[in-house]
């Protein structure tokens, strides 16, 4: 009897501990998706290089801020693009997340969405426009 309890607990206690650490291990810090227009900043934090990526509480320009607190770009997609055609008057930005994988070709790329289905990809380096199109 002590045996086959024995064969339960474990598995059972070792599957509680592996999944509070997976859920533990998802990092908020790189990623905004869909948050609320509460005119609130939005950070996100590049560990590997130190630098922050901090949408304004317009949520229309993004700037990249060095670990000593010094601005190294800053640009409003949808402006410095010239972009004219959208069938709202201002967009505004809904989501940033910073990509590095196979679609981005491995370089650090802020993905950019906009309430008029617009998006944009941007240089996280050089604050440069890569990418831009609609839904």
């Amino acid at each position: 009897m002590k045996s086959s309890c024995l064969f339960t607990v474990i598995p059972t206690t070792f599957f509680i501990f592996l999944f509070n650490y997976t859920i533990a291990q998802i990092d908020t810090s790189t990623r905004y998706l869909r948050f609320p227009r509460d005119h609130k900043t939005r950070i996100i934090t590049d560990q590997k290089r130190h630098i922050r990526y901090v949408l304004d509480t317009s949520h229309i320009l993004i700037e990249a801020v060095a670990e000593n607190g010094n601005r190294i770009w800053r640009t409003d997609p949808w402006l410095d693009y010239k972009w004219t055609v959208t069938p709202t008057e201002r967009p505004i930005i809904l989501s940033f997340i910073l990509e590095n994988d196979s679609s981005t070709h491995f370089k650090d790329v802020l993905a950019v969405r906009y309430d008029n289905l617009g998006f944009a990809g941007i240089d996280a380096t050089t604050g440069k426009i890569i990418s831009i199109g609609e839904d």
